[in-house]
């Protein structure tokens, strides 16, 4: 039998003859067009996914900046913001079912009433990494003209610890004291009787050479 892994029987030899011998037929080498379909293959898969080399990792070039590379994924990017507007509808329909469910059968009454009100929106993370300075700048530029609100600018940021609401609030209270630490530290002038807030005033000295005369 003649097989992988198995016992090959070539026979007895016959007799004046070579006894039998087993051959190798030797490898060939790959053609070069195979490589050709196979990388053909990849890109055409590439294309239908709306995936460039360098999502992969690859690029041709060198020493690209971060906003070329971005252009270079610009439709692979497209693609997943189109995605991400199905999923955000469908999960904010889900999750209104979901509390209108809860609602219902809140039996314990351990719900708000208005629960079933409320809107639960997905919050998506950035599709590429950001560079945190040029955030950082643009939005201490755009404060400087009033150009953004502080709960906007919050929201850029991001919040690590409660909502954007709650941060809002305590970033007021620690401005807040702040001022009245400065308050504090002022030195004070005048006393307490409602005076102007001036120091006490000189008194001229008297005259020694009209009071000799005298």
């Amino acid at each position: 039998m003649v097989g992988a892994d198995q016992l090959w029987d070539l026979g007895s030899a016959v007799p004046g003859q070579e006894p039998p011998e087993v051959g190798v037929i030797p490898a060939q080498p790959e053609p070069s067009s195979t490589f050709n379909f196979v990388n053909f293959l990849l890109d055409m898969t590439r294309q239908a996914s709306f995936t460039s080399p360098v999502a992969f990792g690859e690029d041709e070039g060198s020493q690209r900046s971060g906003v070329t590379l971005t252009l270079r994924l610009w439709p692979l990017l497209q693609q997943v913001k189109t995605t991400r507007i199905y999923w955000r509808t469908m999960l904010v329909m889900l999750n209104g079912m979901i509390l209108r469910m809860a609602s219902q059968r809140d039996i314990k009454g351990a719900y708000d009433k208005t629960l079933a009100q409320h809107a639960v929106l997905p919050n998506f993370s950035d599709l590429v990494p950001q560079d945190r300075q040029l955030l950082i700048d643009e939005i201490i530029r755009r404060a400087e003209q009033d150009l953004i609100s502080p709960e906007e600018a919050i929201a850029r940021f991001g919040v690590k610890a409660g909502t954007e609401q709650e941060e809002l609030e305590r970033i007021k209270k620690w401005m807040k004291f702040k001022a009245e630490q400065q308050a504090a530290a002022q030195p004070q002038f005048g006393g307490n009787d409602g005076g102007s807030g001036q120091g006490p005033q000189r008194q001229a000295a008297p005259d020694k050479a009209g009071s000799d005369g005298q």
